[in-house]
């Protein structure tokens, strides 16, 4: 045990010496996640609103009306049962859900003859007051709509001096989580990733170089054991994903204001991201002994994993297909799993397929990196 440690932080001292390292972990992941969170803060309210809708009345007026609302360009609407809207806007697959009542299209076919309208209830995160203010202002009009052209022409003036065909119910949708209030919710585990992928191309091109100039001989000739040595190459690596992580969460906590769900799960999140690209890392550092060379495919690998993996764009705004082909990218299921600590109040359950995938994927590297270190002559 000794030993692993002596040798971790020797690779944790090479890289703290070199300036331009840390620039890479950690400076760097700090501008993404402010720059381009500061950037989603002002933009993240213009794009079409996903919004779930439980129709309670079932009947044709009810029907119509949400045909109508759908073909708004402004919103996306995803017909669901109550606990499949509650349990979407929980994960975030939606922004809030509408909930036709009992009575619903009776109120509008015998509107303005009626004695109470309507009832539409809006449930959505009590932070997002723009959101339900922008929901209310189309439901309102869409409701004229259907109401104006069953009347008919000669009565749609009656119609529009009359009282409003909906009565609109805000409420609360209170859960444990704290939904993505802010785009820094999503750009903080974007900049973990960023950090996650400096550390594998620093750490690869290093690992490089330490065979090219005979250090891992040295150590292979010496007492100690070569499971030692590569033990202490995965573990510093996690230990130095786990460390940069760590500061850019904090950061986002004190800037920021980050709500965070879990912190045992938000670990989780960060421990299995550290042995999935650690394992990366052997295997990346282990295919060639020109450091140069290394770190070119390193940063072009990693660069291709962030970009597929929602590095760059998050996945929900990505097309179909490169959201589908996004799931070759251990960078989708590592900030999936932090969202999943941060906003989207993970279970265990639901944990477990990105966290075996990233597992799964370490343990591959590491079996291709040994294999790779084994076969070379000197060892």
């Amino acid at each position: 045990m000794r030993e692993i440690i002596y040798l971790i932080k020797k690779d944790c001292m090479l890289i703290v010496r070199d300036a331009s390292n840390l620039v890479m972990i950690l400076l760097l992941p700090l501008l993404i996640a402010t720059i381009f969170g500061a950037i989603n803060s002002v933009s993240e309210e213009t794009n079409k609103l996903a919004i779930a809708l439980v129709d309670n009345d079932k009947t044709k007026i009810s029907t119509a009306y949400v045909g109508r609302l759908s073909k708004r360009e402004e919103l996306e609407i995803i017909q669901s049962s109550l606990e499949e809207a509650q349990n979407a806007t929980r994960l975030g697959d939606v922004i809030a859900y509408l909930i036709l009542e009992p009575g619903f299209g009776a109120g509008l076919q015998q509107f303005p003859f009626i004695t109470s309208p309507s009832e539409i209830r809006i449930v959505s995160d009590p932070k997002r007051k723009m959101i339900s203010g922008m929901i209310t202002g189309i439901t309102i009009p869409t409701a004229m709509e259907l109401v104006q052209e069953r009347q008919g022409s000669g009565n749609s003036d009656m119609a529009s001096q009359s009282l409003e065909p909906l009565k609109i119910t805000h409420e609360d949708y209170v859960v444990e989580s704290d939904l993505p209030v802010s785009a820094f919710s999503i750009t903080v585990p974007q900049a973990s990733l960023w950090s996650i992928l400096a550390c594998v191309a620093i750490m690869s091109s290093s690992l490089a170089t330490e065979r090219l100039q005979q250090t891992i001989l040295r150590l292979k000739v010496s007492p100690t054991p070569m499971w030692v040595i590569l033990s202490s190459k995965i573990l510093s690596c996690m230990f130095t994903i786990f460390v940069s992580c760590v500061i850019l969460i904090v950061f986002g906590k004190i800037a920021f204001q980050l709500n965070i769900q879990s912190f045992a799960m938000l670990s989780f999140a960060i421990l299995c991201s550290a042995f999935c690209f650690a394992g990366l890392m052997l295997a990346i550092g282990s295919i060639g002994s020109n450091p140069e060379s290394v770190a070119g495919a390193a940063w072009s690998i990693m660069v291709i994993f962030a970009m597929l993996g929602g590095g760059m764009m998050p996945q929900f705004l990505m097309p179909e297909w490169l959201s589908y082909l996004s799931n070759i990218s251990p960078g989708k299921w590592s900030i999936l799993l932090m969202e999943g600590a941060i906003w989207r109040d993970y279970s265990i359950a639901e944990a477990l397929l990105p966290a075996a995938i990233l597992i799964g994927l370490g343990g591959l590297g590491c079996a291709a990196g040994i294999r790779n270190l084994n076969q070379e002559k000197f060892l």
